[in-house]
């Protein structure tokens, strides 16, 4: 492998994203939120040497969900999320329409840390020889440090369904950080 550790937080090429997303709830059983940019630089997941030198594919997306969520025991909540994105591939205008379901328990475990095991599956709309895309299994914790800011880390299996070769799995660590901001 390479060694960029120079230049680099870790010794390979990670996912480089951005997105802004939108959210509007109007009571506790409904959220619904669109994100209408997203960028993503793709590196190709190293299985065998060459694939370290691979172009990296770049991504313009656009997305919407609505999550349904159930409260229990005053305090947890089922969550059942429908999203749905076109997904564009710059380099060789590629285009995706991919259909995402996810099925989550919320546990909060005190005022400030919630536990947010869930399953989440995706689907190819319009690639017929490559219809079940992939299988993420998470478990995430949420920590809200101030009513405006919020921190989501966890672990993420992936078990991805690869074109004419074996699933590759992928074991991931991530830690993202929201701003929220808020009308009421």
């Amino acid at each position: 492998m390479q060694d960029n550790q120079n230049q680099e937080f870790t010794p390979e090429k990670l996912l480089v994203s951005y997105r802004n997303w939108f959210y509007y709830q109007e009571n506790k059983s409904l959220k619904i939120a669109f994100s209408p940019f997203a960028y993503f630089k793709h590196y190709k997941t190293v299985v065998k040497e060459t694939d370290i030198f691979a172009k990296p594919k770049t991504e313009i997306r656009f997305s919407a969900f609505a999550e349904l969520q159930h409260t229990f025991l005053k305090k947890n909540t089922v969550t059942h999320r429908f999203f749905t994105e076109y997904r564009w591939f710059t380099a060789d205008n590629t285009n995706v329409f991919r259909y995402r379901q996810r099925l989550g328990l919320l546990l909060k475990l005190t005022k400030h840390i919630e536990l947010y095991p869930n399953e989440e599956v995706f689907f190819n709309i319009n690639q017929s020889n490559h219809f079940f895309d992939q299988n993420r299994l998470t478990a995430q914790v949420n920590i809200k440090i101030t009513k405006h800011h919020k921190l989501e880390t966890g672990y993420t299996y992936c078990s991805k369904n690869q074109l004419n070769t074996n699933d590759l799995i992928e074991n991931n660590i991530f830690i993202n950080y929201t701003l929220m901001f808020s009308s009421k």
